[in-house]
């Protein structure tokens, strides 16, 4: 069965998350979604408990063993021990992290894009030794040997550098994406160990 373009995805790796640039902190703006403001209240526990998670991290970030980032525990589903930011999201600016700080997932992905593509090969959809040609349109000629699993194993030959940037205002379309890197020269062939991949996910709608 062959998937046509609403349901191809091209997930880019993104390895270079330093490259974000976050806005300067607005006035008045504060980072703590402690435990104590949630709609919920706490046991005398919890309340222990939370500070003492509190206090750990903090104290991680002093040493310096924690560089920053959004932390929430939970318990049972429904009680939030913690939710607070630690440490900046943009050190530049001096921009804090908080609970609603967005971060880059970078990599995370692959392990995702590979799941579902093993689903797909299992329900018989797609192989994974199938060419991308089949599932990406105007593909250019010299991605004719490419298969999925190249994809999957960073052995495609398809460069990530100079194509995509997380900085990148525009939504792009697949075509527009593929030119991006079909434009790019390949530092080797199918198979090599010669850049970062393209993770594919084909999802047929």
């Amino acid at each position: 069965m062959k998937l046509t373009i609403a349901g191809i995805f091209l997930l880019i790796i993104i390895f270079a998350a330093g490259c974000v640039a976050s806005p300067p902190p607005a006035t008045g703006s504060d980072n703590q979604g402690a435990a104590a403001s949630m709609t919920i209240p706490l046991s005398q526990a919890d309340e222990a408990t939370a500070k003492n998670l509190d206090e750990y991290m903090t104290a991680l970030g002093d040493a310096g063993q924690f560089s920053g980032g959004a932390v929430v525990v939970a318990r049972g589903g429904d009680t939030i021990l913690l939710s607070k930011g630690y440490g900046m999201a943009n050190e530049e600016f001096s921009v804090p992290n908080t609970p609603q700080t967005v971060f880059p997932i970078a990599s995370n992905t692959k392990q995702f894009t590979a799941a579902a593509i093993m689903k797909l090969q299992e329900q018989g959809r797609l192989n994974i030794t199938d060419p991308v040609t089949e599932y990406i349109p105007n593909a250019p000629p010299r991605w004719k040997d490419i298969r999925i699993y190249h994809l999957m194993n960073h052995t495609s030959g398809i460069p990530n550098l100079g194509g995509y940037c997380i900085t990148d205002s525009a939504d792009l379309t697949l075509p527009e994406l593929v030119k991006r890197f079909a434009d790019l020269p390949s530092p080797s062939s199918p198979g090599g160990r010669g850049g970062m991949p393209i993770p594919i996910m084909a999802t047929p709608r």
